[in-house]
């Protein structure tokens, strides 16, 4: 989970020996709109790093070839509820969308913010403790119209799910990474 600023992707990879196989949707800005990619990937995966090719759903021709390094700081390390449990999580990356959340050691999420004072409630849980993968569900609920980002409320409202990891205080303080989306748009948080 790892952008381009402004631009990710979401989707399902299978691996199966050292080859891969899968589908990405790419957002821009945060919504997957027209222009954006649509496609299938393929490739090999190694020890440290895996790499292939993206092709367009459209009509099959090549798009991009692409190389993604496990940073292993980061992931050679389990995580847990009680490792990310905090009521202080505040994304420091886009201060002027104030976005906060609170994740206890029972799995409950809160907060809010999102650029529209919205409310959120849901639950986190780790679907493997020895993988720094969290998995996280929540509701968005009264959104505001605000000028500090450019999705609607309707378009911040709902059910979001997604996945986050946990990084250890290093260069920066400790932090959660965390990318959902509610089928009309997706969220990208870099919390400190």
């Amino acid at each position: 989970m790892n952008r381009a600023p402004g631009t990710y992707a979401t989707g399902i990879i299978e691996f199966e020996d050292n080859n891969f196989v899968g589908v990405l949707e790419q957002y821009r800005g945060g919504r997957p709109s027209t222009g954006n990619f649509q496609g299938n990937i393929e490739g090999q995966s190694y020890a440290s790093y895996f790499e292939g090719e993206s092709f367009r759903m459209s009509d099959g021709e090549k798009e991009s070839t692409f190389a993604f390094e496990r940073q292993d700081k980061v992931s050679a390390l389990g995580v847990s509820l009680s490792k990310i449990a905090s009521s202080d999580w505040t994304d420091t990356q886009t201060p002027s969308v104030n976005t906060t959340f609170s994740i206890s050691e029972d799995g409950t999420v809160g907060g809010g913010g999102g650029g529209a004072s919205c409310t959120f409630n849901g639950t986190a849980s780790v679907p493997d403790p020895s993988v720094n993968v969290f998995k996280i569900d929540y509701v968005a609920s009264n959104c505001q119209a605000s000028s500090s980002t450019d999705f609607t409320p309707s378009e911040q409202e709902g059910s979001f799910q997604g996945y986050g990891f946990y990084k250890p205080a290093g260069n920066t303080s400790e932090q959660l990474v965390i990318l959902v989306d509610n089928d009309k748009i997706s969220r990208y948080y870099v919390l400190d």
